[in-house]
C-alpha cells in the first residue's frame, strides 16, 4: 500500500475569514487513491467536534511538540518514532547532507546544523517514498 504523511493543515483549513474549519479535500483524495495516511502534527490538543472526522480515517496521529519551533526536541523524537514504526533505520537518514553543494550553504549548516530541526526529518519523507499532503 502507498503511504502518505499529512499535517493537520493539509487536512483542514479555516473557511474564509471565519473560525469555522473545512476540509481541504486532500485527505479524501489520498484515501480514494488507496493511500494509507498518517498524521504528524505540532498540535497537542484535539477537539472531537472538529477533529474526530479525520482522526477516524487515518492510521495513526503522531504528536510531541513542546513549543520550541523548528528545533523542538519533542517533534524531532516524534519523527524518529514515526520512522522507527515504519521500520526505517534512523541511521539511514541523512539529515542536512542532500543538496548542500555550495561553500556558503556548507558554512551555514556548520553554524546551524540541520540535525537539530524537526523540519529536516519532515523533508526526508519523500526520500523514503512517502507522499505528503502537498502532493494531493
Amino acid at each position: 500500500m502507498n503511504k502518505a504523511v499529512f499535517t493537520t493543515s493539509d487536512i483542514q483549513r479555516f473557511k474564509g475569514t471565519s473560525d469555522e474549519l473545512e476540509s481541504t479535500g486532500k485527505l479524501e483524495k489520498a484515501i480514494s487513491q488507496g493511500y494509507e495516511v498518517f498524521v504528524i502534527t505540532t498540535r497537542t490538543r484535539f477537539k472531537p467536534e472538529i477533529d474526530s472526522w479525520w482522526q477516524n480515517q487515518v492510521s495513526n496521529v503522531y504528536t510531541g511538540y513542546t513549543g520550541n519551533g523548528a528545533t523542538d526536541s519533542g517533534m524531532i523524537e516524534t519523527y524518529k518514532r514515526f520512522y522507527r514504526d515504519q521500520h526505517i533505520d534512523i541511521d539511514q537518514i541523512v539529515i542536512g547532507k542532500r543538496g548542500c553543494d555550495t561553500k556558503e550553504m556548507s558554512e551555514y549548516h556548520e553554524k546551524f546544523p540541520l540535525e537539530d530541526r524537526w523540519t529536516s526529518y519532515e523533508n526526508e519523507l519523500r526520500y523514503f517514498g512517502f507522499k505528503t499532503g502537498k502532493d494531493f
